[in-house]
């Protein structure tokens, strides 16, 4: 009966989605297939709702853990809410903690349908301000119960924040019950039961804590095992970066080498990822290039750097400094003592061939901070480190020490909206330091701003 309730409804709202990208239509039309998209999609929901509440009672649901990138699991479901986000004039905001695993395993499906169903209520009883995940790694001491994990597992822990209305004090032992509905006129009533349910089912738990009028805080762990190197790699295999994220900078990368074969190589690689690439021969061209164009990335050739005029060398490397530009060079053999000690003085970093493709990509990511398009998923790779690289004794010695113990004690204390603003006394010339704060509060990551200010306090 499910079935046939859902491959009509799936038809149908296929068909709708088709018709929302039709510009012929009026702005009318336009909120009318909108409205019927919504109620169709609510309506396919339930039926999902009872048909998963269905398979729970009667014990025919199993853990099926796979290999999860948490990145773009809470990514993809973060833009999932995009337009209604948007429609309510909210913020979603999510941080994961940067000692969590990159790759972990984890029933995928169930996280996903866990995740869905909270931040779908969340947004439901919001109608100003924001919500926010957190994700990160326990400490044995917050359980309350005495749980023996196997050695081989650890516990993800994950919390929703939100300011809505709140839950009042004699309802929130009920709010997991089946069919138990906070307001009357919203929902079914299973959601946070098979939330619940799910959690349970995958060795976690679930508290919550709310106040009326202030908001609500969902907090769960779950436990989760780390996967093999062997079974990353093969993971890795199936995946390929086919483009630059939506909206990200231009980036400006060089390539100097003698050999046209080689910068053609690098050249017709990076181009249809979205990179801005220009070529240069001889390090003279290259230094003029620089000068002008200001490449964020110089892809070298290490036998021109230690062959060819140490003056234009250094003169690239003062253009580095001023610019913060990242020299990374290439090496196709082994190098001296002596030559490892002077490249470490011009490059930020070396690659030696052979080298796979993806090691390039890596490497722009480390220290860009770029975001990539994988084949049908989107994953954000924020490197903090290349954000911490950015920001070190040369790039905040300007401030004063005043602003700077300031930054301290609002970083101590979480408060984002002191940060913001101390982040705004930033000259605006500085606009790459301004990004990097930028960037750690948004994502939430105080400590490391304090770990970066500590060393400059006086």
């Amino acid at each position: 009966m499910n079935y046939e309730l859902r491959l009509p409804l799936n038809n149908i709202l296929g068909f709708l989605e088709q018709s929302s990208y039709d510009n012929s239509l009026t702005q009318e039309q336009k909120d009318n297939v909108y409205y019927i998209q919504k109620n169709s999609q609510h309506l396919l929901q339930l039926l999902n709702k009872n048909f998963y509440f269905s398979k729970l009672i009667s014990g025919k649901i199993s853990i099926q853990r796979n290999m999860v990138i948490l990145e773009n699991l809470v990514n993809s479901i973060s833009r999932q809410f995009e337009e209604e986000v948007k429609r309510k004039k909210l913020k979603l905001n999510y941080y994961i903690e940067p000692e969590i695993s990159r790759y972990i395993k984890i029933d995928e499906t169930k996280l996903r349908t866990i995740l869905v169903n909270l931040l779908d209520n969340s947004i439901k009883f919001t109608d100003q301000g924001m919500i926010t995940i957190k994700l990160f790694c326990d400490n044995q001491a917050w359980l309350s119960d005495n749980n023996t994990d196997s050695l081989d597992q650890e516990n993800l822990w994950i919390e929703i924040e939100d300011n809505g209305s709140g839950i009042a004090p004699d309802i929130q032992d009920k709010v997991f019950e089946p069919f138990f509905r906070v307001n009357k006129k919203q929902g079914f009533g299973l959601g946070l039961s098979i939330t619940s349910q799910l959690i349970n089912l995958m060795g976690g738990k679930i508290y919550l804590s709310s106040q009326l009028g202030r908001g609500t805080i969902i907090q769960f762990y779950l436990p989760f095992t780390i996967p093999k190197t062997e079974e990353i790699r093969t993971n890795n295999q199936h995946q390929t970066i086919v483009s630059l994220a939506n909206n990200e900078p231009n980036y400006r990368i060089l390539v100097i080498d003698e050999q046209q074969e080689n910068r053609e190589l690098l050249v017709d690689f990076l181009k249809p990822i979205g990179f801005n690439l220009k070529e240069a021969s001889k390090l003279q061209s290259a230094l003029d290039v620089s000068r002008t164009w200001q490449p964020h990335l110089i892809f070298v050739d290490i036998k021109m750097l230690l062959s060819e005029n140490n003056q234009i060398v250094n003169e690239i490397k003062n253009l580095q400094t001023l610019n913060q530009i990242t020299i990374v060079g290439i090496a196709s053999g082994k190098l001296e003592e002596s030559q490892r000690e002077q490249l470490q003085i011009w490059c930020d970093d070396c690659l030696y061939k052979p080298f796979s493709m993806d090691l390039i990509l890596e490497k722009i990511n480390f220290y860009l901070g770029v975001s990539y398009l994988w084949n049908n998923e989107e994953v954000e790779m924020i490197s903090t480190r290349k954000i911490v690289k950015s920001l070190n004794y040369t790039t905040l010695k300007m401030m004063s020490s005043q602003w700077l113990k300031e930054v301290y004690s609002a970083a101590s204390s979480g408060n984002r909206s002191l940060l913001e603003e101390l982040i705004q006394q930033i000259p605006e010339r500085h606009d790459s330091i301004i990004n990097s704060m930028r960037e750690l509060v948004n994502n939430f990551n105080c400590r490391q701003i304090r770990e970066i200010i500590e060393p400059l306090i006086d």
